[in-house]
Order: C-alpha cells, then structure tokens, then sequence
C-alpha cells in the first residue's frame, strides 16, 4: 500500500493528485472485482462437478441396462457377435465403478460402491456361464435358469443404484446449503466493499473539490469581474490560492497575462482596420475584374473568320457568272443576312432559335458551294430554344465539320445538327456530328487540352474560342465535349444550363418559318420530346 500514499516531495499537480485517486479507487475495485470472480468460478466448478458425478451415475445405470437387454437377447439369439458386445459393456462398466470410487463422497456411499462392485463380477460371472451353457448347446430350461439368476442380479444392482442416487442427492442438498449460506455472507461482504468503496469516492470528490475546483472557481470568479477597459485596475491577489503547486502557477501566468490583454487588444484594433482597408480593395479589384471579363467577352464576339467572308463572296462572282440573276440574288440576300446578324449581335446574347436560323443561311451557302457532296440535317428539340447564348457560336463549330471532316468528300458527307433538351439535369444539348475523317485518340487528347486551356485564343473563331466565351457567358457551368471514332465518326457536344422559365411545350414549331424557307429540302427538321 506504499504506492498509495503521496509523497512528500514529489510536487502537487493536477495530474498527480488525480492519478493518485484514481490508482486508489482503481485498486478497490480491482479487489472486489477478483475477489468476486474467484467466488463465481469457484461456485460454477463446484456446481460442474455435481452435475458431473450425477451424469456418471446415470451413465453407468443406462450401460447396465443396455448389457442385461443384450444379455436376454444373446439367451434368445445365441450369437456369438451378441456375446462380445457383453464383454466390452463390462469393461466400460468397470470403468464406471473405478470413477465411482474416486468420488469419495462418504463411507456409506462408499460401501454402497464396493457392493455394487461385487454384485457386477458375479452377474459377470453368471454371464460367463450361459456362454458356456450355449457353447454346449444346454437345453431351453437351463438357460432360463441361469437368465433368472442373472436377473436376479441385475434387480439387486438396480436397487444399490437407487441408494447410490438418493445418497448422491442428499449430499448435493447438503452441500448446496452450505454453499447458498457461504453465498450469502460473501455477497453480504461484497455490498459492505462496495458501501465503503463509495464513501472513499465521495472523500475523494470532495478532496479534489477543495484543493483544485475551487482555487478554478475563484481563479474564474475574478476573470468574470474585470474590466477590459481598465485591466490595469483588476486585483487578483484576493484570489491567491497555496493548496497545489500548479495553481500557483496559473495565478502567475494569468497576472502577465492581464498586462499583455490591453496591448494586445490594441493591436488587434490595428488589425482590423487593416483587414476592412484590404477588403475595399479586394472589392474594387473585384469590380476591375468583372469589368475585364466583360471587355474580353465583347472582344471574343467581335472576332470574325475572313476565310469564310472570301470563299463566300468568291463563289456568289463565280454564281453570277455563270447562273441567272435569281440565283445571285438569293445568295447575296443570305450573305448580307448573316453579315447583318454579325454585326447586329455582335456584343449581345441571342436564343438559340435566332442562332439555329442564321445557321441554316449559313448551311445554305455551303450547299451552294458544295453541291451534293454534303447533305446537312436537323433533329430539333425546341422546348429550350429561347434559351440565351452567345451569337456565334454554332457555326465555327459546322465549319469545322466541313474542313477538317467532310470537306474533302467527293460523295457521301453528312452533318447532323441536333438539340435535345436533358430533363433530369435541367441541360440543354446541342451535337454537331460529321461523317468524316475523324480524330486519333492522342490527337483528340491534344485538341480537348488546347480547347479547354486559360490561354486566350488569337484571330480565329474556333473551339477554343467557342469554349472560353461560353465559360464566360454561364460562368463556367457550360461545357464541350469531343468524342470521334477515326475514318467514321466525330461528335462535338455543347451542354448548357437551362432553367425551367424559359422552357416551352407548345406546338409552334409546326408553324413553316421564312427563315427555313431558305434550307433545302434536303434538311430534316424532327421535334423530339423532351
């Protein structure tokens, strides 16, 4: 018990007076405990061992039950496997009785054993002599004879077996009493530990209340009543407190502590106006910002591919040349629409309806220019058509089809332009799809990179340009995407966000528009459901 008591001179802390209650409490509980286990154990094998020695008994009468039945069946059958089953039923008989006399419950049980044992070599030896008796082929009644001694035998073991069995349960009874009253006492031991293990605890609550709790309290008490105007003024040497080594030096830390607060709190003042300065010109940069992404996106809108104006104008000279008058004028009426649609819009937003029409005079003029090479289709979904979006935006994206994939077709090429509308993630999709070339996997790696870099796109209205003034135009929640199967196929997917608002279910979509008179009967216009 040495290690339980303090020391005198370790130093009072916290830490030690805590860890010194609790190893006290710990050791109680852990002597209760053993002490308690030892007397349960104790108790379950005392309990083992009587059920033990009653499954022995009962063990040894079933076998002597078993060996007179076969007995009678060895006098009736005269079969000589019968006869050597008798003989290993007498040795697990004997085996019964050495266990017996090992239990040693007292003399007169004991002498009930040694008759029992006795009366077994004799019906062992009257089963010796029907087995003589059949091996000379005795006659009927002598068998019978030697049976009914034999049987004799068995009633009188039976009878020594029902005297072993009450002896057996009269001192289980006895033994059982003595055990409930030892039970009693020790349970009666147990809950006075456990009273007097309680009163320790209470002692103890109580100690470390009065050596840590209540210097805390006062501690906390005189941190509640300063003032955080006059810190210099608040006294706390009413809260000086001896009892433990520890607190003596909170008291010293929360005294620097009172002369650091005020400058510190100064400081924190400084801080402060600092941090609101820096966020009015986070604030103003901010606002620079979106001024600059504006100015770019207008920039963006206003660049304009003169490849596409030259091979226009070139082939409305050659068309005048060698066609009639209507043909020209047609051609340079849709040019001068789509001239007039660049300009008009070129710093706006458009619906995606007024984007699809300036296409279709877009498609128009490649038909002229390439005859039947290319056939271009539409499967519109126009529920989301009056969605905005930048101008400009779908033709570079066809232009690219027709250059890098089905320009150089003699026959055969198709462009297909679709929009289906994407309930379940409230997204509108627009795919442009050719029939050309296609693009290799590492080469399309490369293209989506270059796509989808920061670097702002020089000179051409491309798909990096298309790219960067959708993530402007939505705020990045716009996206495309590449897929292309090589000599086959390639898909380019514009998904956008559409809101509920601007969705429309009627069916003015059947209405013929004048702006689709000018598409060739070739182009299929399919509403799909969305």
């Amino acid at each position: 018990m040495v290690f339980l008591l303090r020391q005198k001179d370790a130093p009072q802390t916290i830490r030690s007076e805590f860890f010194r209650y609790l190893r006290q409490i710990f050791l109680i509980l852990s002597l209760i405990f053993l002490i308690g286990t030892t007397f349960y154990f104790g108790t379950v094998h005392q309990m083992t061992e009587e059920k033990q020695q009653l499954f022995l008994l009962n063990n040894f009468y079933s076998q002597l039950t078993e060996e007179h039945q076969q007995l009678y069946h060895y006098v009736l059958k005269k079969e000589n496997s019968i006869y050597q089953s008798l003989r290993s039923g007498k040795a697990s008989l004997d085996s019964y009785i050495s266990e017996l006399y090992q239990l040693k419950i007292d003399t007169l049980f004991m002498r009930e054993v040694d008759d029992l044992s006795g009366l077994l070599d004799h019906y062992d030896l009257q089963i010796r002599l029907i087995q003589q008796a059949v091996s000379q082929k005795e006659d009927a009644p002598s068998l019978n004879q030697l049976f009914y001694a034999s049987n004799r035998l068995y009633i009188r073991m039976e009878n020594t077996y029902q005297n072993l069995y009450h002896l057996l349960v009269q001192y289980h009874q006895s033994h059982e009493e003595l055990l409930s009253r030892n039970r009693r006492i020790f349970f009666s031991l147990l809950c006075l530990d456990l009273v007097c293990c309680i009163f320790y605890i209470i002692l103890c609550v109580k100690n470390m209340e009065s050596n840590i709790v209540k210097p805390i309290q006062t501690l906390t008490d005189t941190a509640k009543n300063m003032d955080l105007d006059n810190l210099e003024d608040t006294d706390i040497s009413s809260s000086a407190v001896t009892s433990n080594d520890e607190i003596k030096i909170l008291l010293g830390v929360f005294e620097n502590m009172t002369r650091r607060l005020k400058s510190q709190m100064e400081q924190r003042m400084e801080y402060m106006n600092a941090q609101l300065k820096l966020k009015e010109q986070e604030l103003t940069i901010s606002k620079m910002s979106s001024q600059l992404r504006h100015s770019q996106l207008k920039n963006l809108q206003m660049q304009i591919n003169p490849h596409f104006l030259f091979n226009t104008l070139n082939m409305i000279s050659h068309s005048a040349y060698m066609e009639n008058d209507f043909s020209t004028v047609r051609l340079l009426k849709t040019t001068a629409s789509l001239l007039r649609y660049t300009l008009d819009y070129s710093n706006k937003a458009v619906t995606l309806e007024h984007e699809i029409e300036m296409l279709g005079n877009y498609i128009s003029l490649q038909e002229e220019r390439f005859g039947d090479r290319i056939h271009f289709k539409f499967y519109l979904d126009e529920c989301f058509h009056q969605v905005l979006i930048p101008n400009l935006i779908l033709q570079p994206l066809v232009e690219n089809s027709i250059v890098h994939g089905v320009g150089m077709y003699i026959d055969g090429g198709e462009i297909t332009i679709r929009t289906i509308y994407d309930s379940q993630n409230h997204r509108g999709i627009i795919r442009i799809t050719d029939n050309g070339e296609g693009i290799l996997p590492e080469k399309l790696s490369s293209v989506t990179e270059q796509m989808k870099s920061s670097e702002e796109p020089t000179g051409k209205v491309g798909l990096s340009n298309v790219y960067l003034r959708l993530q402007l135009f939505f705020n990045g929640k716009a996206d495309i995407q590449i897929e292309s199967v090589p000599k086959k196929q390639t898909d380019i997917s514009i998904m956008i966000p559409v809101e509920e608002k601007v969705l429309c279910l009627n069916l003015s979509w059947l209405k013929p528009r004048d702006s689709w008179e000018l598409l060739s009967t070739e182009k299929i216009f399919t509403k799909l459901s969305p």
